[in-house]
């Protein structure tokens, strides 16, 4: 290399060194606001602090909604106070018009066909009880066994 090329080399960093130290002087350096580097600091109670003012005007807009769903609802109560109270006032004209005997008269109620059931003793009700529980005609029937004879069994909860 020849001796111009690196002085032009050395001169443009130095030209940019310069040129950088003149924008620092003419360019005020920002101080960091001391109240928000406080641990302490509490945004909400600032009534500067954007954070607060935010929050505010969410909920200004929150409180806005409820009051017209409130009032939405109020309205809506009352269409339906009124549909319910047109259908009663039908209701009753079907009831007024269904108070005329239409046809011949009911024919009078039947005696029942079986008794009801007698009351039944302590010991009779026992003795029924046993006998349904001694009855195993239903695994006969279906082909089923009782758990016992089957060891693999009580494991089936596993795979459920």
């Amino acid at each position: 290399m020849t001796a111009v090329p690196r002085l032009i080399l050395l001169a443009i960093p130095a030209k940019v060194l310069a040129l950088a130290e003149t924008l620092s002087r003419a360019i005020p350096e920002r101080e960091p606001k001391a109240d928000r580097e406080d641990p302490n600091y509490k945004w909400w109670l600032d009534p500067d602090d954007p954070r607060t003012k935010l929050k505010e005007a969410w909920r200004r807009d929150v409180e806005a909604a409820r009051a017209d769903e409130r009032e939405n609802a109020a309205q809506e109560i009352e269409r339906l106070k009124a549909l319910v109270a047109e259908r009663d006032a039908e209701i009753e004209d079907l009831r007024a018009a269904c108070a005329k005997p239409v046809g011949p008269a009911r024919p009078a109620a039947l005696p029942a066909e079986s008794t009801p059931p007698q009351p039944v003793s302590a010991a009779e009700a026992e003795r029924r009880r046993l006998a349904v529980n001694a009855d195993r005609s239903a695994y006969t029937q279906q082909g089923l066994r009782p758990a016992g004879s089957e060891p693999w069994r009580p494991f089936t909860h596993l795979y459920e």
